[in-house]
């Protein structure tokens, strides 16, 4: 079975000050090669879109906000643009069967942000589909800061189970072969 990472939207209208350590951290981890496919999300805020409506969040409009970090994008096998929290669509799904010999994986390794949005929402969906999400906790983060990271933490930890979530942050490819 092929290790399959799903980079959720580390783009640059997501990138702050409480994200840009976790985004160096990713790109260390992409860089070491350990997984066998990348796959990220790219968030898409269209008009009209009930971020705008309901939340008033207007970010992640223009072309420059949604562009997956430059750094990032050097090591991705696969871009799939989302306009919600899921990153647990048709077009992730036909990917990770095109991948995976025309099935769904047992698992899936996730990192990005938010964790207490994205991240969590995804690993939810995944959760419900019948995959394993993998949650490398050192390598999620939250644009609120450490108090939305740790409550997504806590609330995927109690969702997903407490064993989904990974402490670890050096992460090697014999230890995630490990992973059941």
């Amino acid at each position: 079975m092929k290790n399959i990472l799903l980079v959720i939207d580390v783009q640059n209208g997501f990138i702050n000050s409480s994200t840009e350590n976790t985004k160096n951290e990713i790109v260390d981890l992409l860089k070491s090669k350990i997984f066998d496919i990348i796959i990220a999300t790219k968030f898409i805020n269209n008009n009209g879109s009930n971020f705008e409506k309901i939340l008033k969040w207007n970010k992640l409009k223009d072309k420059k906000e949604q562009q997956i970090d430059n750094n990032v994008e050097n090591y991705i096998d696969y871009i799939i643009e989302k306009e919600g929290y899921s990153a647990y669509t048709n077009e992730l799904k036909n990917i990770l069967k095109r991948v995976n010999g025309d099935k769904l994986p047992s698992k899936l390794y996730l990192v990005g942000f938010d964790t207490d949005g994205c991240v969590l929402a995804t690993a939810i969906d995944l959760f419900e589909a019948g995959i394993k999400p993998i949650i490398l906790e050192k390598y999620c983060s939250s644009t609120g800061g450490e108090e939305y990271n740790k409550a997504g933490i806590r609330v995927l930890k109690r969702v997903v189970g407490e064993y989904n979530i990974v402490l670890e942050k050096n992460i090697t490819k014999e230890f995630i072969e490990k992973i059941e």
